[in-house]
């Protein structure tokens, strides 16, 4: 895992995260099927869920790291949150789920942006800044 940098962090969800939808729509059909198919969900607003959802997660846990410094943040079965943040956005339509990712996108923004430097390099908060933004957001891109 390589270290991330404050404004690394900040410029993926400044400057990468919010075309993410804007680039998914501009797919042809065939292109976004495909897309889908590579990224395991069974449709767009499944995989939004599934961002949304680890999103809140790194809020979450940048509080605590902050609170805290010496946290040992939990450990998660990976399969399990996914299938749950699914099925958690089930009932919505396409369009609240984009507004939710958006607000959380926004929402982390501000929490990242508010961590003082000197707290970015620890390591639990290296794993929020890489597995929760820039690496997430690399793996979504394919």
């Amino acid at each position: 895992m390589d270290p991330v940098s404050k404004s690394a962090a900040l410029n993926c969800l400044e400057k990468e995260w919010p075309g993410f939808i804007v680039q998914f729509e501009s797919l042809a059909p065939e292109a976004k099927e495909k897309f889908l198919q590579r990224q395991g969900f069974e449709n767009f607003s499944a995989l939004l869920a599934h961002i949304s959802a680890w999103w809140g997660e790194a809020i979450a846990n940048i509080r605590d790291v902050v609170r805290n410094p010496d946290v040992e943040l939990r450990t998660y079965d990976v399969d399990r949150f996914n299938r749950e943040a699914v099925r958690a956005a089930a009932g919505k339509s396409g369009k609240e789920v984009a507004l939710e990712f958006e607000e959380t996108r926004k929402r982390l923004l501000r929490a990242v942006s508010e961590v003082d430097e000197a707290l970015i390099s620890n390591p639990e908060m290296q794993k929020q800044l890489y597995w929760m933004i820039t690496n997430h957001y690399a793996e979504h891109q394919g």
